[in-house]
């Protein structure tokens, strides 16, 4: 009769431990992950000679999966190992191994892509700042092409005035080679007397 009892009541455990599991898995396709969580540790810590190595499963699929605010890739690693080292025997194991290898890419790929999102933040904020001194050199060097200009206006502008002033001087100094000349025809008139 004691047999018969300890049967039943193992089997009403088991019972239970599967319930909860059932609602763990309604919890989760819900959307209440922290639910879910407690259930499958409920269910690892109550009943974890038979249903352990599923709870653990579950628990890492939980701490795995993105949708979970709560989503924590190194608990979700350490519950599949514990799987594969306290269940050897278990359906579960490889599937968990399978998932610890996934996840330890995944964590590899997010550490590569958090490097190259801040080489890239560097890069940027870099190109940034060439951007600017290219542009403040872009404001001096059409700054420096108005000076030129300017300068090549005033000198062009010299130019005509040198041009005119020399013409000018061209002009004087014929009228003054004239006057010369005149003067030296007076003189040579008031010489010889006439």
């Amino acid at each position: 009769m004691i047999v018969v009892l300890c049967l039943s009541g193992c089997a009403v455990s088991r019972y239970q431990g599967k319930e909860l599991l059932k609602e763990s898995e309604l919890s989760m396709q819900a959307g209440d992950y922290r639910t879910a969580l407690a259930k499958n540790m409920e269910v690892y810590q109550t009943y974890r000679e038979w249903l352990g190595d599923k709870a653990l499963f579950q628990i890492g699929l939980l701490y795995a999966c993105p949708d979970n605010p709560g989503a924590d890739y190194e608990k979700a690693i350490t519950s599949f190992e514990t799987l594969a080292a306290e269940f050897p025997d278990s359906p579960f194991k490889t599937p968990a191994e399978v998932c610890v290898s996934i996840l330890v890419n995944v964590r590899e790929l997010k550490t590569r892509l958090q490097s190259l999102e801040e080489t890239y933040d560097d890069k940027a904020q870099t190109l940034v700042r060439l951007e600017k001194e290219v542009n403040e050199k872009k404001k001096r060097i059409a700054q420096y092409h108005r000076t030129v200009s300017s300068r090549k206006a005033a000198m062009d502008s010299l130019k005509v005035q040198i041009s005119d002033l020399q013409s000018r001087l061209e002009q004087l100094e014929a009228q003054l080679s004239d006057l010369k000349r005149i003067d030296l025809i007076m003189e040579e008139k008031r010489r010889t007397g006439q």
